[in-house]
């Protein structure tokens, strides 16, 4: 039943990827006289779509998902006998596409181990293809049969209801703080799309014309692929750094002309890529992620994606330098990513204004805890995770200032933090980790 279970949950994104891979974005499975610039066409309506689509309503997307596979099989084999126009079926590839991948990320919900099923999935997307190509058959027959295979992939799984948009959509009215920090999501997820294109785009042409045509660079890309579940079931946020961290090693090899360093440059550039992918699909089906904050998701990368290969192309002599504006700006969107965080710590949820602070401390620490620290400290706490200053703290707990500042500083060791900071990301931890707590900001909550 486990095996399945995950397969079921699997086939999906498997197959979407396999799709993905060998026709509309490597191309790999690609008559000659498709269109040159197929990967513009689709990806340009894809991640327009995209944003689209967050503002549709779930049935509608719903309904459209479960026919997205039969319909873009039937394109997929349609490219062996158009020849002319082509441009116009990427588009076409590119608007269905947009609800059925979302629909497919959402199956993996279903999956015993859904991080590992999107790994999982990711391998046999990238791995697939390029078996196929390598098999001694003509390409009609390959084409046929992936045309096939999502045809009929896709009537098993309207027949299985394996596909479902279907989220649970908040009603609640969220503050603007509330909402910034996932813009910072966004944003960080299209700036490094698009910082490691243009990393990809000067590095590849450079490794080509010294020979180098190697795709071992891919197995970068999997293996990063299984460290991140670890990496992830760990900290979402320790896989921002990771692979900001390999985007900027890349990076720096850059900036020589050797060819091992840039090979080098190159793993750690296909590395990067394995752990934000990986990150994008975890974020994506989060239980609680609303629908619109998928295609949102979805449409940022897409839209780094598109945007990273299209200054490929129209600024391809001036590469050097923006890779290093690019790099610039990701360390500032992610800085910015930090700052909104610190920001929704110190806040009160907005929906719960209302609330005692002795009632929000109690939500977020387990009681074991709560008997470690005095009825005084307790209460400065409480104050302080709702947001009030030492001062403010002071003049409603009627104590001095400085009096507030030694229960802080005796909470800071008792929690065996440094400061307040490092204090309020402990003690919302402590909430995250308990399922029963609603305290953790929603917009926050990446995991």
């Amino acid at each position: 039943m486990f095996y399945k279970g995950f397969l079921k949950a699997t086939a999906g994104l498997a197959l979407y990827l396999v799709w993905l891979n060998a026709i509309p974005l490597e191309g790999v499975l690609l008559p000659s006289w498709a269109d040159s610039l197929h990967v513009y066409h689709f990806l340009s309506v894809h991640s327009a779509a995209l944003f689209l689509c967050s503002r549709l309503s779930a049935s509608f997307l719903n309904d459209v998902s479960r026919y997205a596979f039969p319909l873009l099989g039937v394109l997929s084999a349609s490219l062996l006998v158009v020849t002319s126009h082509t441009a116009i079926l990427f588009m076409v590839m590119g608007a269905l596409s947009a609800p059925l991948v979302v629909g497919v990320m959402n199956a993996l919900r279903t999956a015993p181990q859904p991080l590992f099923a999107a790994a999982f999935a990711c391998v046999a997307g990238n791995l697939i293809p390029f078996s196929i190509y390598w098999l001694p058959v003509g390409l009609p027959l390959k084409v046929g049969g992936i045309s096939v295979m999502m045809f009929l992939t896709g009537i098993w799984m309207q027949a299985s209801d394996s596909l479902s948009t279907d989220r649970t959509e908040s009603t609640a009215s969220s503050p603007v703080l509330w909402v910034r920090p996932f813009l910072a999501v966004y944003l960080l997820f299209a700036v490094f799309y698009v910082t490691g294109g243009l990393m990809h785009g000067y590095i590849a042409p450079a490794l080509t014309e010294a020979g180098d045509t190697s795709r071992l660079y891919t197995f970068a890309y999997l293996a990063m692929l299984l460290l991140t579940v670890y990496v992830l079931k760990k900290s979402h946020d320790a896989a921002i750094y990771l692979a900001v961290i390999l985007g900027i090693i890349a990076f720096s090899m850059v900036a020589f002309n050797s060819l091992l360093l840039l090979q080098i440059g190159m793993f750690a550039s296909y590395a990067s890529f394995g752990v934000f992918d990986l990150l994008v699909i975890a974020l994506v089906i989060a239980p609680k992620r609303t629908l619109s904050e998928q295609f949102c998701m979805m449409g940022a990368m897409c839209g780094g994606i598109f945007l990273g290969s299209l200054i490929v192309t129209l600024f391809s002599p001036y590469l050097s330098f923006l890779i290093v504006v690019a790099n610039v700006v990701l360390v500032l969107t992610l800085a910015l990513f930090s700052h909104l965080k610190i920001q929704v710590l110190v806040h009160r949820q907005g929906n719960r204004g209302d609330e005692e602070p002795s009632s929000i401390l109690a939500e977020l620490l387990p009681k074991g805890l709560l008997k470690r620290i005095s009825e005084k400290e307790r209460a400065v706490l409480s104050h302080v995770v709702a947001g009030k200053t030492y001062k403010e703290t002071a003049k409603l707990e009627g104590i001095a200032e400085s009096t507030v500042k030694t229960y802080m500083q005796r909470l800071f060791q008792k929690f065996d933090c440094k400061n307040r900071k490092e204090l309020l990301e402990k003690v919302y931890a402590y909430g995250a980790s308990s399922e029963e707590s609603p305290r953790v900001p929603k917009s926050m909550d990446l995991s």
